[in-house]
Order: C-alpha cells, then sequence, then structure tokens
C-alpha cells in the first residue's frame, strides 16, 4: 500500500496518470487523500532565489539526515530565476515515480 497526498495546486491533476496508474501497474495498492495546502511541501516548487540564500544547503542537508528522499537536481527540476517562471513545466513523475519505487522495493 502506498499512500499518495495530493492537493488541488498545479499538477494534481496529472497525478493519476503520472503516478497512481504507473504504481498500480507496478502492482500496488494505491491510496489518495487530496488536501489543499500538500502541494507546498510535497513538491515545493523553489526558484535559483531560495536556492541562492546561505541556509539552502544547510536546510538540504538536515532534510537528508532526516533520511527525506528529495527529488531535486538540475537534471530533474532546473531552477528557474524569481518572477521568470514563464509557462508551467510539468512535474517530473517519472523521477518521483523511480524515487518512490527504490524506497518500497
Amino acid at each position: 500500500m502506498i499512500g499518495v497526498v495530493g492537493s488541488s495546486a498545479g499538477g494534481v491533476e496529472h497525478l493519476r496518470s503520472g503516478l497512481v496508474e504507473p504504481l498500480i501497474a507496478e502492482g500496488y495498492q494505491v491510496a489518495v487523500t487530496l488536501t489543499p495546502t500538500a502541494a507546498r511541501w510535497l513538491f515545493p516548487r523553489v526558484n535559483a532565489g531560495h536556492a541562492r540564500h546561505p541556509s539552502w544547503e544547510g536546510h538540504l542537508g538536515l532534510l537528508r539526515k532526516a533520511e527525506v528522499r528529495l527529488v531535486y537536481g538540475e537534471d530533474v527540476w532546473a531552477l528557474r530565476q524569481p518572477q521568470a517562471a514563464g509557462i508551467a513545466r510539468p512535474l517530473p513523475w517519472a523521477t518521483i515515480l523511480g524515487e518512490l519505487l527504490e524506497m518500497v522495493g
């Protein structure tokens, strides 16, 4: 059983096709909970300004020390400059799914 928390913020409209259906295809049962604030911590959309903050690497280090799996890096989610969001990008579902399957496998 894998529990997934989603929100009504951007991206949830692809939760089924991007994560739930692939997990079911792998043989998992999936429980989905929707909450309006989960997107802020489920997949925070940071920008290059956040990453330049002097505390940024320390925050990431603490999360890793707590064994949080970070879906992070230029190859996964290239950080844009603040106010340069441009066209909305799809979430990196394949990477998120891969991390999740590695955790439970």
